[in-house]
């Protein structure tokens, strides 16, 4: 792949949108789905920009995404694999992501950008990439928490 952090950079900024929009859309219709995960953190952003805001978003756009990468592109990546082939562990890591934040919306919500993160991992066979996609989606959605 040429430009993997190119592809990642704006792959990670805008392929949550459309997700997150109709996450939003089904937790307005049927409030009893909403994620309340989601909720506390768009809550927390709500309340204006200040020090422990600006705290947060940096570790959310930063060393969460290294971690859960490496957990789940990295770790999981490589355990998965010794018994199935990379499209499989591809898939594997990709749901396993997803169904570890728990709430079915936002499962839902997060499943295309999984499988990004996944397709960059499969496609570039490095951690990096998916790293920086991961960022830069965690980036974006405290940004527009914060608007």
């Amino acid at each position: 792949m040429k430009r993997p952090y190119l592809v990642a950079s704006l792959g990670g900024a805008t392929i949550s949108l459309l997700p997150a929009w109709l996450v939003a859309q089904i937790a307005t219709a049927f409030p009893a789905l909403a994620p309340q995960e989601l909720m506390t953190v768009s809550e927390f952003f709500g309340n204006g920009i200040g020090v422990p805001q600006i705290t947060v978003l940096l570790i959310i756009a930063a060393p969460l995404p290294i971690f859960e990468e490496w957990l789940f592109r990295g770790f999981m990546w490589r355990w998965v694999s010794r018994v199935f082939s990379p499209k499989h562990t591809f898939v594997a890591t990709s749901f396993l992501f997803a169904l570890a934040h728990w709430e079915p919306l936002h499962i839902l919500g997060l499943l295309p950008f999984s499988f990004f993160l996944g397709w960059l991992r499969l496609k570039t066979d490095r951690l990096g990439p998916s790293m920086a996609a991961h960022m830069m989606n965690n980036l974006v959605a405290c940004v527009l928490m914060l608007l």
